[in-house]
């Protein structure tokens, strides 16, 4: 749940009532992605809480992607497609696709390609501060884009989108019990058993 900092003291109550806290050091990382430049640009920014995945939808091949950080080149890639994640967002389709999980809290964007043709195309797990550009390098036919399960737009050959941690970062509400590992352990399987001290 999102909850903006012009939150009334009504609603606060009520999460204290409902014994969850709101931790000033917890702030989630939201996603904004700009389709910038390209012939099909939209120019309009859009939030994402979860991730960004280009993929090539129902394309019968692979599309190239060249990916700038800052305005540096990285790498080319070459794959079904890119999964741009928040945290919270990165025990979902980046999960399944080969990345890592990320604390909750953390300020970072997880990279992970979809399905590389290069087995040295591994995830990433960039800072915030300086904007993702993927660009279009080749493809075969128009580029899905699909914003946390939602398609929003289509890429063509050529296209740039510009990816990065929006300025406001969103409070994480937690019950005061709650512990994010055993939740992991619970729903990923992990064997064995942590000993107190």
């Amino acid at each position: 749940a999102l909850v903006r900092e012009r939150a009334s003291a009504e609603i606060l109550q009520v999460i204290n009532e409902a014994g969850w806290s709101l931790p000033g050091y917890a702030q989630g990382t939201l996603l904004g992605f700009t389709h910038g430049t390209g012939p099909s640009s939209l120019g309009a920014e859009i939030i994402a809480m979860n991730d960004v995945v280009i993929s090539r939808g129902g394309l019968p091949s692979m599309v190239e992607f060249e990916l700038m950080s800052g305005g540096r080149p990285v790498t080319r890639y070459r794959a079904d497609g890119i999964i741009f994640a928040t945290p919270s967002g990165s025990t979902a389709y980046s999960l399944a696709a080969g990345g890592p999980i990320l604390d909750p809290s953390l300020r970072a964007i997880v990279l992970t390609p979809i399905s590389a043709h290069a087995l040295a195309h591994r995830p990433l797990v960039v800072g915030p501060r300086a904007p993702l550009e993927a660009r279009v390098a080749s493809a075969p036919g128009p580029v899905q884009v699909d914003v946390d399960g939602h398609t929003v737009a289509e890429l063509r050959e050529g296209d740039t989108v510009v990816i990065g941690a929006s300025e406001t970062p969103y409070p994480l509400l937690t019950l005061d019990d709650f512990d994010p590992w055993q939740r992991l352990r619970d729903r990923l399987g992990w064997s064995g058993e942590m000993a107190a001290d």
